[in-house]
């Protein structure tokens, strides 16, 4: 099951979450066993935008967080979960992140998340958000998984 391509409907299927704190629009690339690649367009109408004091076009890290935390869970939910198995709990445990751009409205990331280790009771992720082909951030992530 390689390259396989994921649209808005299917990864809100997989995902926990609901509109509108789903933060990958589609996932564009996958090899098993290895990595993801999902993207989320920015713009302006996104809920993380409204009624903040400072208004600014730049998109919050900590939503980077989370939309990096949202791909590596479906990296997790393609390599190991089977198709009509029950959806399992996910906790997020340690998260790191060096941020070395920011993101603005009319932006569009790849967010690359990496199979470091994937366990059934868990695992970790490193994580490489893109621009135009330049690193914005690299997380490292470590979540459970509760069946």
């Amino acid at each position: 099951m390689s390259n396989v391509v994921l649209d808005a409907k299917q990864v809100a299927e997989i995902l926990p979450q609901a509109y509108p704190f789903i933060l990958i629009d589609r996932v564009i690339d996958f090899k098993r066993d290895e990595s993801l690649v999902a993207v989320k367009n920015i713009t302006g109408n996104e809920w993380g935008f409204e009624d903040r004091a400072n208004k600014t076009d730049i998109f919050p890290e900590t939503l980077l967080l989370e939309a990096a935390s949202q791909a590596a869970l479906v990296l997790y939910h393609l390599n190991k979960i089977k198709e009509g198995q029950k959806k399992p709990k996910y906790i997020l445990g340690k998260i790191s992140a060096d941020f070395e751009k920011s993101v603005s409205v009319g932006d569009q990331i790849n967010i690359k998340a990496y199979a470091n280790k994937m366990l059934d009771t868990g695992g970790y992720s490193d994580i490489d958000v893109t621009k135009d082909g330049e690193r914005v951030a690299h997380i490292e992530i470590i979540y459970s998984v509760i069946r």
